[in-house]
C-alpha cells in the first residue's frame, strides 16, 4: 500500500504486554488498511500478527545472536501460535473511525524495565533499546502520531517503582527532544494483574499509582487501565483481553489527539468521605470525575477495600453498591483513623468497575476519606483481677497496681471485654492505659451489659448499678458518653463490674476526640502497654 498524506503513524513501545502474547487463532486478521514497520525494519502489507518477532530484529547482534532474514521469518511465524497484542486491533479501529490508513512501527520487547528505555549516554550507538526505537521512527520515515506504551511489570520493586514516574518523565521528554515533536501524544497502559505473585504487591501497585498520576505531571499524555481484563497466562493478556484494550486506547486517542468532546479523560477517583447510616455503622462514600454515562460494572462493584497506613486490608467492606456515578462503600466498623481507600489492591484483584464506554476505572491507593469518625479503636489490652462480690457496686474496690491477682487479656476476636468466665468470683477490676500526644477533649465512649462503675484517673464517670435497663444479652454499644480533658501524658482507666442475675458478658470501651482534627490518643498495644 503507498502511504496517503493522512496516513497516521503509531509507535507501539513497552514489554511482552505490547509486544503481544495472545493467542493467534483468536486474533485479528490483516487488514489493507494497516501497515506495520517490523523489527527487521521492513514494511509489511498488510500488517499481520505477530507484529513483533524478536528473532527478526538486527538488534540480536548486541545480545550474541544473529537476525533472521525475510523468509526463515516467515517461516519460523507460520508455526507461532502466540503474539496478539493490542496494536493490530487498535489501528484497524482507529482506520475505522477516522477513515486513514494506519501505520504502525514496532518497538516492543518483552522482559524490559523502564531504565532499559532511558537514553544511556556514552553507549555504543544503536545498542539500546532507546536507540533502537528511534532508529526504527528515522527509518519508516515521517513523523509519528503518538506513541502507546504497555510497560512496567518488570519496575514493581521497591526501588525501581519509587523511580517510576521520575523515569517516565524522562523518557517521554528525551522522545519528544529527538523526534522534534515537543507535544507527541502519549497513552500508557496501566499494568493489569499478574497471577501466582506474593512477593512485592506494595511495589506492583505502586508502579500502577505512578502510572494512574502520570497525566497529572505529562502533558499530552493519557493512562487507560487493564486490571480487569483476562489473562491467558500468569502475567500476560489474552487475545480477548486485548481486543478490548484496543478499544480503551482509541477512546484514550479520541480525547488526546482528535479532541473530542464525547470521550472525557480516563475516569479517577476525586473524592471520599465518611456518612452515618445508623448508630452501629457508616459507610465511604466515593466521588470520580470523568466517568462517562455511568458505571456499569455488569454484577456487584468488586476491587474496593480499606486499608490501613502500612497498605493492609482492614477488611472493613461489608457492601458495595453504585449510586450514579458514585461508589457507597458499608464498613463493618468505624475503626478508620488513618485508613484510606484502594480499589485493584494486590496483584489479583478481582476488579470490575468500567463506565459505559467500557473504559475500566485504574487501580489506585491512597484516597484519603474526610470527616472520618475522630475515634480510636477499642481497648483490647486489660489486666484484670477477680474480687469477691460485695453484693453491691458500691462495696467493691479497685485493687492496688501491685495487689496480687492481677493478670493480662488482651481481647482480639472482639470490640468488647468479654468477662463471664470470672464471674464465679462474683466480681471483676479492670484497668487499661493510653496515651496523649498533647492536651485534648475526649468523649469517653463505654458500654456494658453487667453493673458497673468506669474512672479515668481515678475520677468517676459511670455508675450503673441497676439491671432495669440490663435485660438484653448483647451489651449496649457505647450508649455511655462522657465528656472529658486530659492532658498530655499516659492516662488510666479503670472499672469495677459484677454479674447480674442473667450473667452478662462484660463491657466496651474507646475514645474520641471532640475539640480540633488532630493526633487521636494512643491505646498501645501488648498486655502492658507503655509500662
Amino acid at each position: 500500500m503507498t502511504p496517503e498524506k493522512t496516513e497516521e503513524r503509531w509507535l507501539l513501545a513497552g514489554q511482552s504486554n505490547m509486544e503481544g502474547m495472545g493467542d493467534l487463532a483468536e486474533g485479528p486478521v490483516p487488514d489493507p488498511r494497516v501497515r506495520a514497520f517490523t523489527l527487521a525494519r521492513r514494511w509489511e502489507s498488510p500488517a499481520r500478527e505477530p507484529l513483533h518477532w524478536l528473532a527478526e530484529s538486527p538488534d540480536v547482534v548486541h545480545h550474541g545472536g544473529r537476525p533472521q532474514g525475510p523468509e526463515e521469518s516467515r517461516t519460523a511465524k507460520a508455526t507461532a501460535v502466540k503474539g496478539v497484542g493490542p496494536g493490530l486491533w487498535f489501528a484497524q479501529d482507529r482506520a475505522e473511525a477516522t477513515g486513514r490508513p494506519q501505520a504502525l512501527v514496532c518497538a516492543a520487547h518483552g522482559g524490559t524495565s523502564l531504565s532499559q528505555w532511558l537514553p544511556q549516554p556514552g553507549a555504543p550507538g544503536g545498542t539500546t533499546l532507546y536507540d533502537s526505537m528511534l532508529e526504527s521512527v528515522r527509518q519508516a520515515g515521517g513523523p509519528v502520531t503518538g506513541v502507546l506504551w504497555y510497560q512496567g511489570c518488570n519496575d514493581a520493586t521497591p526501588d525501581e517503582a519509587a523511580c517510576y514516574a521520575q523515569r517516565m518523565k524522562a523518557l517521554v521528554e528525551s522522545t519528544r527532544r529527538d523526534l522534534g515533536q515537543p507535544d507527541l501524544p502519549w497513552v500508557v497502559v496501566q499494568i493489569g494483574r499478574t497471577v501466582g505473585r506474593v512477593e512485592d504487591q506494595v511495589s506492583w501497585n505502586a508502579v500502577q499509582e505512578a502510572q494512574r498520576r502520570l497525566p497529572d505531571q505529562i502533558s499530552h499524555l493519557e493512562v487507560v487501565a487493564a486490571v480487569d481484563l483476562e489473562l491467558d497466562d500468569w502475567i500476560h493478556l489474552s487475545s480477548r483481553g486485548h481486543r478490548r484494550l484496543a478499544k480503551r486506547l482509541n477512546l484514550a486517542v479520541r480525547h488526546l489527539v482528535d479532541a473530542d468532546p464525547a470521550v472525557p479523560r480516563t475516569p479517577t477517583p476525586a473524592a471520599a468521605r465518611w456518612e452515618t447510616s445508623d448508630p452501629a455503622g457508616g459507610a465511604v462514600r466515593i466521588q470520580f470525575a470523568q466517568v462517562s454515562q455511568g458505571w456499569t460494572p455488569g454484577e456487584l462493584p468488586r476491587g474496593f477495600s480499606l486499608v490501613d497506613s502500612q497498605g493492609r486490608d482492614l477488611l472493613a467492606v461489608c457492601r458495595t453498591r453504585i449510586e450514579g456515578t458514585e461508589v457507597v462503600l458499608r464498613t463493618t466498623t468505624d475503626e478508620l483513623g488513618g485508613a484510606t481507600v484502594a480499589y485493584a489492591q494486590g496483584c489479583d484483584p478481582a476488579a470490575n468497575l468500567v463506565d459505559g464506554l467500557d473504559r475500566a476505572l485504574p487501580a489506585f491507593r491512597g484516597l484519603v476519606i474526610d470527616r472520618l469518625p475522630p475515634v480510636t479503636g477499642w481497648f483490647r489490652s486489660w489486666e484484670v483481677c477477680p474480687l469477691p462480690d460485695r453484693g453491691t457496686l458500691a462495696g467493691l474496690e479497685v485493687p492496688p497496681h501491685r495487689a496480687p491477682g492481677w493478670v493480662s487479656r488482651v481481647n482480639t476476636g472482639w470490640w468488647y471485654l468479654v468477662l463471664s468466665d470470672l464471674w464465679d468470683r462474683g466480681a471483676v477490676a479492670g484497668r487499661a492505659r493510653f496515651r496523649c500526644a498533647e492536651a485534648m477533649d475526649l468523649e469517653v465512649r463505654a458500654g456494658n451489659d453487667v453493673p458497673m462503675r468506669l474512672f479515668l484517673d481515678g475520677r468517676e464517670l459511670v455508675s450503673e448499678d441497676t439491671e432495669d435497663r440490663l435485660t438484653g444479652t448483647n451489651i449496649a454499644f457505647e450508649h455511655h458518653r462522657v465528656p472529658v480533658s486530659v492532658a498530655e501524658g499516659t492516662h488510666e482507666v479503670t472499672f469495677l463490674a459484677r454479674k447480674r442475675q442473667a450473667g452478662g458478658l462484660g463491657l466496651d470501651l474507646r475514645l474520641a476526640r471532640i475539640d480540633a482534627p488532630g493526633p487521636l490518643p494512643d491505646l498501645g498495644t501488648g498486655p502492658h502497654p507503655f509500662g
